[in-house]
């Protein structure tokens, strides 16, 4: 099993922290080592690295520490050529207390993390039962303090445990955003929210899904957010007046189709499921050329519209033979006459020249006396 211990504010101080583990050990000692280094002079941080060690595990953080978090350690004996060094780094879950030697703002040596007694019995009181060591140890690592436990219950999450704070915490949920997300109407649970941050799901996102109607499971926003997907994308797709599943929103973005894509062919009185709309996009049809076709009175389908594409069939051809008399003919036909290069205006000097017989000619025969040369 892998662990990560590390809080919001480390991660921003580029910190890290790494645990390997095989099994939790709720018997161990809650004591490491500590090294600390402080290379700029006169700076008033120093980075400090602890590490626990058990039968079974192996834990280590590393990152960035006002020197004045660390009572007891004065900036003359962190710069001094060798002193002998006592000092705690206080938590409400706990106090690390350090003891070791420093030479020259580099040093070492070993702590032992005492729980506090007064954050127990508060968590206690707070409705989260007897917490171990450990769980205190974690706590205190994440710096998992009063004031956090307490604002996460305000912002109205329940049915939490004191691992779900330690989540929460080491991924950076405030209780802001859990506020924030609960009063859009979702009821998401911590592990719910842990997941959302932990893959960058912004606020705006879950807000348009929900104002568009949306009441999704984490795992469906997630899997929207990792497609691309934004507000602005599922708002768009919305003011086509279709309503897509999330599956059909993702094949959408990840084939490139682009709301205005559908909402244009939309006006242009295609309804249509994302399959054809991603075939139509594909193959280059545009909603101006079907829109085109139309206008001459052809209500083609999909793949009537892909085949006249492909073939270079003008929009304005289907227009010229509706002049001329041919208002309902088939997409095979109408390609046909494209291909054998006749035109309306061919068909308009066959009519001038031939009368009004010349309107009962059939596409094949009109075709035929193209290629033959008459005109």
């Amino acid at each position: 099993m892998k662990i990560r211990l590390n809080d919001a504010a480390a991660i921003a101080a580029c910190a890290l922290i790494v645990v390997f583990a095989k099994a939790a050990d709720t018997s161990a000692e809650m004591s490491g080592s500590w090294r600390i280094s402080n290379w700029t002079f006169h700076s008033d941080r120093v980075q400090l690295e602890l590490t626990r060690s058990t039968l079974t595990s192996r834990w280590v953080e590393s990152r960035d520490y006002a020197l004045d978090d660390l009572h007891g350690l004065s900036p003359d004996q962190l710069r001094s050529l060798h002193s002998s060094v006592r000092f705690e780094i206080v938590k409400d879950a706990g106090a690390f207390l350090c003891e070791g030697s420093v030479t020259a703002g580099v040093g070492g040596g070993t702590f032992q993390f005492e729980p506090s007694k007064a954050f127990a019995t508060e968590m206690r009181r707070l409705g989260f039962g007897d917490l171990s060591p450990n769980t205190m140890f974690s706590m205190a690592v994440n710096n998992v303090d009063l004031v956090f436990v307490r604002a996460v219950q305000k912002a109205g999450l329940r049915n939490i445990s004191a691992s779900n704070l330690i989540s929460l915490r080491g991924y950076g949920v405030s209780p802001e955003y859990i506020a924030d997300v609960k009063a859009m109407g979702y009821d998401y649970t911590a592990d719910d929210l842990v997941h959302l941050k932990s893959y960058g799901v912004p606020t705006d996102l879950l807000r348009g899904l929900k104002k568009q109607g949306y009441d999704l499971t984490s795992d469906e926003v997630i899997k929207l957010r990792n497609y691309g997907v934004t507000s602005d994308y599922v708002r768009g797709i919305a003011a086509s007046g279709q309503r897509f599943s999330v599956d059909e929103i993702v094949k959408l973005k990840s084939y490139g189709v682009q709301p205005e894509f559908v909402q244009d062919f939309k006006s242009a009185g295609y309804n249509l499921p994302p399959n054809e709309l991603i075939d139509l996009h594909n193959q280059g049809v545009t909603p101006g050329y079907a829109r085109d076709l139309k206008r001459a009175g052809y209500d083609f389908e999909p793949r009537d519209l892909i085949h006249l594409r492909q073939n270079g069939v003008s929009p304005d051809f289907p227009n010229q033979l509706h002049a001329a008399g041919y208002q309902r003919l088939s997409t095979q036909d109408i390609v046909k006459m494209w291909q054998n290069g006749v035109r309306g205006d061919y068909i308009a000097r066959l009519q001038s020249a031939f009368g009004v017989g010349a309107r009962n000619l059939s596409p094949d025969q009109i075709i035929k006396l193209k290629v033959n040369g008459v005109d």
